[in-house]
């Protein structure tokens, strides 16, 4: 995506502000899912509807402590509510990541991907809970580890996980790196070239990530294929990566509105014991610009 550089707009600068309800009545005929928005069983434990009486419902009522987000503009950013409202801890854990990650870089590089379980894996204990996901970053910060690069890759992310008709949970991942270190993922074959005769063996981005996932897995690096996915543009079926000065507002709010998706409350198993949404914690240094030292961190400094 094409850079383009603005000034950041009136309430979206670094600073969050406190959280606010709007109390009006609903209006169903603007939320055309008001009324038939429901989960089975296998989703959740309960049907949650989207009002109380004639308002919006705040908390959502397997954990009230997660408040509901039904609106289309969060702290002036446009946000995804066509798959029901968002959780507003999730959008702020977004919007917090994403900060830290422009107030470290002069430039950042940022995906949106998959991660998925082969259909044909057993139901361990390692889907019960969200080690998977933790070993998924601590092998891919290894693979990072091992490029010689000039400046550091900062990674830091935002994860989601989801579970709707299958026996498997999935994750929706933000990744975020300094744009001085990286630029691309690489090609998304298997084989880099036509002398390769590895799958995903290329030093490229997106092999790093496949091999990181395929690390947690266990599974053949030749039957990979479809267990990590790059989100595309709907309509132009282009490849969704970011790359974006730390003042360019303009595709921050862009990365923003793509990653809300991560944020619906729509089939996140939220009474099953396990977090659904998570992001890096690691505090962002003053701002280094393209001279962020020499190219060395540890597993995620946090």
């Amino acid at each position: 995506m094409a850079t383009r550089c603005g000034a950041p707009s009136p309430g979206c600068g670094l600073t969050l502000h406190p959280f606010h309800y709007d109390t009006a009545p609903l209006n169903t005929a603007s939320v055309p899912w008001a009324s038939a928005w429901v989960f089975t069983k296998r989703q959740m434990t309960m049907t949650l509807k989207p009002t109380v009486g004639q308002r919006y419902r705040k908390r959502h009522p397997d954990n009230p402590h997660l408040r509901l987000w039904f609106y289309l503009i969060y702290h002036g950013m446009q946000v995804q509510t066509s798959r029901g409202p968002l959780i507003e801890n999730y959008l702020y854990t977004l919007l917090r990541v994403m900060n830290q990650a422009r107030r470290a870089n002069s430039r950042t590089y940022a995906i949106r991907i998959d991660l998925r379980f082969p259909e044909a894996m057993l139901v361990s204990s390692l889907l019960v809970s969200n080690a998977a996901i933790s070993q998924f970053f601590t092998n891919l910060c290894w693979e990072l580890n091992l490029i010689n690069l000039k400046y550091p890759h900062d990674m830091r992310y935002v994860w989601a996980r989801e579970q709707k008709n299958s026996d498997k949970p999935h994750y929706h991942v933000l990744l975020l790196f300094n744009g001085n270190a990286l630029q691309s993922l690489g090609p998304l074959s298997p084989y880099a070239d036509k002398s390769a005769t590895e799958a995903y063996a290329a030093d490229t981005l997106y092999h790093r990530i496949v091999r990181a996932w395929e690390g947690v897995v266990g599974w053949p690096a030749e039957q990979m294929g479809g267990l990590v996915n790059v989100s595309r543009d709907k309509l132009t079926k282009e490849l969704l990566t970011f790359h974006f000065h730390h003042d360019d507002q303009t595709t921050f709010e862009e990365l923003f509105y793509a990653a809300s998706y991560l944020c619906k409350a729509h089939t996140k198993p939220i009474a099953q014991g396990v977090h659904c949404c998570e992001g890096s914690r690691r505090q962002s240094p003053p701002l280094s610009g393209a001279a962020a030292g020499p190219a060395s961190q540890g597993l995620l400094g946090e």
